[in-house]
């Protein structure tokens, strides 16, 4: 019931003014394997930007059953997944064998963070571990090169303040307006949980 509540909320959100617009990238948000939205609105991204190659990278990707990637290695990407968890890179290892086996994918154990990720590149570099040996192959070694030029290029255009998440970072009132949005939403639930009965009606027959 509270799903229903907040679906009903987030549709009449849309349909106000300011989210009216259908370029809007919350309109595009959908979940197949991801937490959240992210499948829905990773997916638009590309079908706007284009996608040169298919490869990616992904930190903290549990025992993978829902991310961020999963949908695109489903789709036919291929890359590298990291993970701090012996149990999680393990189980990982185990549900996606196949697309381990046919080089579409490695998973590999790293706790990274800001202090070890130079350390973690350099071994890259020399070709120590999964990403290393990753790297030691042109083609990948090539397609990531072309996929950091694009992320360079749409970093540059968030911090020039172009397109929604550059709105988003550079404009006050946007994120003035999405954080009360998630407040509103926050509320909603807290309503709901604290007085069920007023949300909840069950109508119950015997037969």
């Amino acid at each position: 019931m509270i799903s229903m509540q907040l679906q009903q909320y987030w549709e009449q959100t849309l349909q106000t003014p300011r989210y009216a617009d259908p370029r809007r990238l919350l309109r595009f948000g959908a979940k197949a394997y991801s937490q959240h939205d992210e499948d829905g609105l990773i997916g638009e991204i590309f079908r706007r930007i284009g996608v040169v190659n298919s490869t990616f990278i992904e930190i903290g990707v549990g025992p993978g059953k829902e991310n961020n990637t999963l949908a695109l290695l489903l789709s036919g990407w291929r890359g590298l997944w990291l993970d701090a968890g012996v149990k999680n890179v393990r189980d990982a290892r185990t549900a996606l064998e196949a697309y381990i086996q046919a080089s579409r994918l490695r998973v590999e154990q790293a706790f990274v963070t800001r202090e070890n990720i130079d350390s973690i590149l350099a071994d890259a570099d020399a070709g120590k571990g999964g990403l290393g040996l990753m790297l030691k192959d042109a083609k990948f070694r090539q397609d990531l090169s072309s996929t950091l030029t694009q992320v360079n290029s749409l970093v540059s255009n968030i911090n020039d303040g172009k397109g929604t998440l550059g709105k988003l970072a550079t404009d006050d009132s946007v994120y003035t307006n999405v954080n009360k949005l998630l407040t509103a939403s926050t509320d909603l639930v807290t309503t709901i949980r604290s007085d069920p009965k007023k949300y909840l009606t069950i109508h119950l027959k015997i037969f």
